[in-house]
């Protein structure tokens, strides 16, 4: 009998080797097919034409003459506006200032001959913040004509440089996206920097004001009366060529009484109202003039004034002071070339302003001593002083006051009988001895007024003079 031989079997998988091996096969299925569709990507992105866009497109198209508005607002609500008012602009939330004369036209223009790519840098709203143009950051300009309708409704934002702009278009009936204008002038060139916004995108009314108009005096004037009301009461004063100084003026008060006037105080109060400088905001006070007081005012200030140089003339400026506002008061100013404007001035400028009645009053002059009659003599004196002179008084007074006494000491010693060194005793206020004998000579170490009455006196003639030190009552003894 034969023997047959067998052959070897293969041994049988198990379930788990079975669907281990299915995995193995379709793995390598898979990552051949991705191999095959990332040659396929490359080999396209490699010899593909790049799409570009093709060709520019106006922004908008208007006639910049119809466009009778413009608002400028930021995401966060701060807002511009601009009304055409003839032929110049008024920036409308500044009390309808007068707008610098050229730069509401210059961005009218800048946007009429904006263009843009035909088709947008990005349509994906996650990276507008990159242009600030999401609706966080976005600036906002609208257009409008006569009737108040939107013209044109953009977004503004900038690219990684100043000399490029980005804009999307407000609503639904515009196209979708970021689009890059095109063909502008070069660095700041750009819609955006005539916006004149911030730093956080917000508009700037104060840029926009006509700051030429903010003046109140002219640099060279002469102001020949200045009408003072504070609440009831009222201060006139009037200027008047000074009878003892050819080519100067004096001040004379006429209400509420009539007196010498205070150089130095209307000097004070005019040079206050002329460097007053214009803060903020500017224009008309009205619709927000009753709230800050300035529909009738209480305390207004009028200055006559003459121009001079080449085409001289008179005017009247008029400054309205409102209601306190925090720290500051609203002033509104008009005058007949100086335009109309609203300020604000703190307490500095009120307290040189307005000021008690006999603050701006003042001793009249005395008349100058006689001629010469003699250059060296021997006197004697009283000097009666006020307070703040340095002079030690023998009770307080004021220049009015001290002024009255000396006429009355004065007419004392020129009374019949009058005994001098007792006057001497009781009034003078020189710390040398009262009775002390000075002489006079051109040289002598003394005010040159008390040298000059000196020398115009005849012996035992009385004179009164004003020096730095108060009221000399001199009297020639030798």
């Amino acid at each position: 009998m034969s023997e047959t031989s067998e052959k070897p079997r293969t041994p049988a998988l198990t379930p788990d080797e079975v669907i281990a091996a299915q995995r193995s096969r379709q793995l390598t299925i898979i990552s051949v097919v991705l191999l095959l569709l990332a040659g396929a990507v490359a080999a396209h992105r490699f010899t593909a034409p790049r799409e570009l866009p093709s060709g520019t497109v106006d922004v908008a198209r208007f006639n910049a003459d119809d466009i009778m508005g413009i608002e400028i607002s930021s995401a966060q609500g701060e807002k511009l506006k601009l009304s055409r008012d003839g032929t110049a602009w008024r920036v409308v939330n500044r009390f309808n200032a007068l707008a610098d004369a050229e730069e509401p036209g210059i961005l009218l223009k800048k946007i009429a001959g904006a263009k843009r790519l035909a088709r947008p840098v990005t349509e994906d709203a996650q990276r507008f913040y990159l242009y600030q143009l999401s609706d966080e950051l976005a600036a906002h300009v609208i257009l409008t004509d006569k009737t108040g309708k939107e013209v044109v409704h953009l977004l503004v934002g900038k690219g990684d440089n100043a000399s490029s702009d980005y804009i999307r278009y407000a609503g639904k009936e515009g196209p979708a996206g970021i689009f890059e204008l095109v063909d502008f002038g070069g660095s700041f060139d750009t819609i955006r920097a005539r916006l004149k916004l911030d730093e956080e995108n917000r508009p700037q009314p104060r840029e926009w004001l006509q700051l030429d108009s903010f003046k109140t005096l002219p640099r060279d004037f002469e102001a020949t009366r200045i009408l003072i009301r504070d609440q009831d009461a009222e201060i006139e004063l009037q200027s008047a060529p000074d009878p003892r100084n050819a080519g100067k003026r004096i001040w004379n008060m006429v209400r509420p009484q009539a007196e010498f006037g205070n150089f130095s105080a209307v000097t004070g109060a005019l040079e206050a109202i002329k460097n007053l400088r214009g803060y903020d905001v500017a224009g008309r006070p009205s619709p927000q003039g009753t709230e800050l007081g300035l529909a009738d005012p209480k305390r207004y200030v009028e200055v006559r004034y003459n121009t001079l140089g080449e085409g001289s003339r008179q005017e009247t400026l008029r400054l309205d002071f409102g209601t306190r506002k925090g720290s500051e008061v609203a002033v509104w100013v008009t005058g007949e070339s100086r335009g109309e404007f609203i300020w604000w001035v703190n307490d500095g400028v009120l307290a040189r302003v307005f000021r008690a009645a006999e603050e701006f009053t003042d001793v009249a002059p005395l008349p100058p001593p006689g001629p010469a009659v003699v250059q060296e003599c021997r006197v004697q004196h009283i000097l009666i002083s006020w307070n703040g002179q340095g002079v030690t008084l023998k009770q307080p007074r004021t220049k009015k006051q001290a002024r009255q006494l000396a006429e009355d000491v004065l007419a004392k010693a020129r009374a019949e009988g009058s005994d001098w060194k007792a006057l001497q005793k009781e009034h003078n206020e020189d710390s040398v001895d009262p009775h002390a004998s000075f002489a006079i000579h051109p040289g002598a170490n003394l005010v040159p007024e008390f040298i000059t009455m000196g020398q115009s006196l005849k012996v035992g003639e009385f004179g009164l003079v004003e020096s730095t030190y108060g009221y000399h009552i001199i009297k020639r003894t030798e």
